[in-house]
């Protein structure tokens, strides 16, 4: 199956916070320690979001729950549509 990429504005320094930021991660999850300072989803006044990484990564990609702005703290990023509504079933 081929997953096809959005290109979005998102910087080199992004993707590679976000890659050492993966704390853990299967073939079904990923488990994230945010950031303070980078949004979990666009908005207004908004320019790069988690959302706008992991959608860079793969349209499969999806988030399980949120964190405000300011929040550091774990994310979980599910894989796949099973593992994202299990994950949302849990929530």
């Amino acid at each position: 199956k081929i997953l096809f990429k959005r290109k979005l504005n998102v910087s080199k320094e992004n993707i590679k916070k976000f890659e050492k930021s993966i704390i853990f991660q299967n073939n079904d999850f990923l488990i994230l320690n945010k950031w303070p300072s980078i949004a979990t989803q666009a908005g207004s006044k908004i320019n790069v979001s988690i959302d706008d990484i992991i959608k860079n990564i793969s349209l499969e990609y999806k988030l399980v729950h949120r964190l405000d702005k300011e929040t550091s703290g774990l994310l979980i990023i599910s894989k796949n549509k099973d593992y994202a509504r299990i994950f949302g079933q849990l929530f």
